[in-house]
């Protein structure tokens, strides 16, 4: 998934600042929006404190926040109307972990290895790793393969964050074992990837929106609604909430409320509907006031 952002860096490299920590947002005169944030330095935590001698603002005249609910309201922020200010700082998220093992072959493909040869798709488990997804490309390539062997949610993801990295690579294979035979602990490399969102402070403590009973119809206008030139963008903000299709609708939505306002509404549709038609999105009706 990070091969889609990713594809834009040639375009706006030199434009994106690394390393750098959000700390304020400011509504300016003459409808401005102001952008506060300190550098961190390698091997220092996200918020190192905010002094005139550490500390950088630059103004815009807007602003697309894309970050989660859960990193935005960390920040100090102006005077956004209840609904907005409320959606920020209860708006569910879910838990998520994924743990990756690599393997000497693709051992999952091939029938002379295991009983039960799978080749894409997923399986699906009582066992604590519950959904094991196997690659869709590279198929029967006899090169080494990286299996997504447990992809968790809620409290199963949580679960598996109270043990260290090794520990859960290795209750992960035991796992795999019972699925797919001795084979999986012969094939495995020793090397393995664990990630949890829940502690992962890019991503404010969550992986996705998972909006509770009520939310989504209390607050969903209110999280889209650009304030003060500042706009919000991220799966968050769309009703497929939890899936890379939703920050692209959010994406051309942003976009088609920036150029509004600038009265580029015609220049709008010639640069974006390319990638509306592309990507088979909907086209953003009239921006909400």
């Amino acid at each position: 998934m990070q091969r889609f952002p990713n594809a834009f860096l040639p375009l706006v490299g030199e434009n994106i600042k690394y390393k750098n920590s959000v700390q304020e947002l400011k509504r300016l005169p003459d409808n401005k929006v102001g952008i506060t944030y300190t550098k961190v330095p390698d091997n220092q935590h996200q918020f190192p404190p905010l002094t005139p001698q550490n500390s950088i603002t630059e103004t815009f005249d807007h602003v697309i926040v894309t970050c989660p609910l859960g990193v935005v309201r960390r920040w100090d922020l102006p005077d956004f109307s209840f609904g907005k200010r409320t959606a920020i700082r209860c708006l569910n998220y879910d838990n998520s972990a994924k743990i990756f093992l690599q393997f000497r072959t693709r051992f999952w493909e091939d029938p002379a290895k295991t009983q039960n040869p799978i080749v894409g798709g997923t399986s699906s488990t009582d066992l604590p790793i519950r959904t094991i997804v196997y690659p869709s490309y590279g198929i029967n390539s006899g090169e080494p393969g990286v299996l997504l062997v447990s992809y968790t949610w809620a409290n199963d993801a949580a679960r598996f964050g109270a043990n260290s990295d090794e520990d859960v690579a290795e209750l992960a294979l035991r796992d795999l074992v019972k699925i797919h035979g001795k084979v999986a602990r012969d094939e495995y490399l020793g090397r393995n990837g664990v990630h949890y969102w829940s502690t992962d402070p890019i991503a404010g403590g969550g992986a996705f929106a998972l909006f509770e009973p009520g939310q989504f119809t209390s607050w969903i206008k209110d999280i889209k609604r650009p304030e003060f030139n500042i706009h919000f963008a991220g799966e968050h903000t769309d009703v497929h909430h939890g899936w890379i299709v939703g920050a692209l609708n959010s994406a051309v939505y942003a976009t088609h409320n920036v150029m509004e306002r600038e009265g580029h509404k015609r220049l709008f549709h010639k640069v974006a509907e390319p990638f509306i038609n592309q990507y088979s999105l909907p086209l953003p009706t009239d921006p909400i006031a």
